[in-house]
């Protein structure tokens, strides 16, 4: 169990002309933005881990219909009612996910997904909104997190200024896969109808999606092989303290968030 751990927000300016940006996104074996980073070693059987897997779905399509009944429904009180599943099962999905050994397979997942074995086409999530992404490094132990608002600033600026074909292995500029392109890039948003890729359900709204063309051949048979499993960004960020936090303490926040929005 990790320690209480500084948290800090990353963020860029809203000056186009700031050296504040992601301007490269490496393919990588272990992307940061997985659940397994923030995951607590326990002690588990099998019927705990078949429980958890089977869990996460039957939670999920609780949230899926509760969603639809929010922007399509008209009683107010089964609104609220919506939300408060959404809320709960939302937190639920977060707490299993935590219980399962690494890797265990689940019907959602943070990694990519291969869309087209013949046209060497992957997509996956880049960014996860309000994730708590733990580093440990020359600054020492602690969380960054990134906003809906600042993902899609970046996203916006990543395309902006031309980094489309910025794709690197490993996080090492040196090695530029060749002749591949980011063409395809979207923030999800239920309400505007904008749905996370299949298999990628749990994800929240403001998550970042990329799709890329990967025409270099020996980089797309480690994709294939599972070598490279995910994306992860890379840039400059300003930081902002965001308080002291550890997993366990952002669950029990929102318990009681959830709790107080029940007593109302």
């Amino acid at each position: 169990m990790k320690k209480d751990l500084p948290v800090f927000e990353l963020t860029i300016s809203d000056n186009l002309s700031d050296d504040s940006e992601v301007n490269f996104v490496a393919l990588v074996d272990r992307p940061a933005i997985q659940r397994d980073f923030l995951m607590f070693n326990q002690d588990m059987n099998e019927q705990d881990i078949s429980f958890a897997r089977q869990m996460i779905p039957h939670h999920q399509m609780a949230i899926d219909m509760a969603n639809k009944e929010i922007v399509q429904g008209a009683n107010a009180e089964l609104k609220k009612m919506a939300q408060n599943i959404i809320d709960a099962q939302s937190l639920e999905i977060d707490i299993l996910k935590q219980y399962l050994p690494k890797d265990t397979p689940v019907n959602m997942r943070v990694g990519f997904a291969v869309q087209d074995e013949e046209q060497h086409i992957v997509t996956g999530p880049a960014m996860i909104p309000d994730s708590l992404i733990y580093r440990n490094d020359t600054n020492g132990e602690y969380y960054v997190t990134f906003s809906t608002n600042t993902i899609n600033k970046i996203a916006q600026r990543f395309f902006l200024n031309g980094y489309q074909g910025n794709i690197n292995i490993m996080h090492k500029q040196a090695d530029v896969v060749a002749d591949s392109v980011f063409y395809e890039s979207w923030l999800v948003d239920r309400e505007k109808g904008k749905m996370p890729l299949k298999g990628f359900e749990d994800l929240p709204d403001g998550t970042w999606f990329l799709t890329a063309k990967i025409n270099n051949e020996d980089t797309w048979q480690k994709i294939k092989t599972g070598e490279y499993k995910g994306f992860s960004v890379e840039g400059l960020f300003d930081y902002s303290p965001a308080g002291t936090f550890t997993p366990e303490q952002k669950t029990l926040n929102r318990i009681i968030d959830i709790l107080n929005s029940i007593n109302e």
